[in-house]
């Protein structure tokens, strides 16, 4: 007569306690994921926005600029901001970080619609290191985008 060895009793415990070491990195690095993913998409809407192409825009064409900071001029990825369009009116703030050769600086903006034109009342590049000021708005009061 063969005496087997007993059976080992079956892991009782629930599948998240008996998994917890893998399933762990791998719940945190999904949640990661779709946080980034979120932030992405918020990011890449804003930037497509007509008021950020358009303070883009001014601050690469101004000679004043170009000069204090360099060229190329490029935009960083992590941007503040907000915007909230409802029909022909709406808001948007950007503080828009941007690299170049010489100098990195700040686009601040705001800007305004009615009646579905954007109105800038504040367009300035600050450079990061030497703090110059550099106002992209004409003398005039009435600057419409379009």
């Amino acid at each position: 007569m063969s005496k087997h060895p007993p059976a080992l009793p079956r892991d009782q415990r629930p599948w998240p306690e008996r998994n917890w070491k893998w399933l762990l990195p791998v719940a945190l690095t999904a949640l990661a994921g779709i946080v980034f993913a979120f932030i992405a998409g918020v990011v890449s809407v804003m930037k497509s926005s007509e008021p950020y192409q358009l303070a883009i825009a001014r601050a690469r064409s101004s000679p004043a600029v170009v000069a204090a900071l360099g060229e190329p001029i490029t935009e960083g990825f992590l941007m503040l901001g907000n915007i909230h369009v409802s029909g022909t009116a709406g808001q948007a703030q950007f503080e828009i970080p941007l690299r170049a050769p010489r100098e990195a600086g700040t686009l601040y903006a705001v800007a305004n619609r009615a009646a579905g034109v954007w109105k800038f009342e504040t367009l300035m590049v600050v450079g990061q290191s030497s703090h110059t000021r550099i106002n992209l708005l004409p003398p005039d009061a009435g600057n419409p985008l379009k």
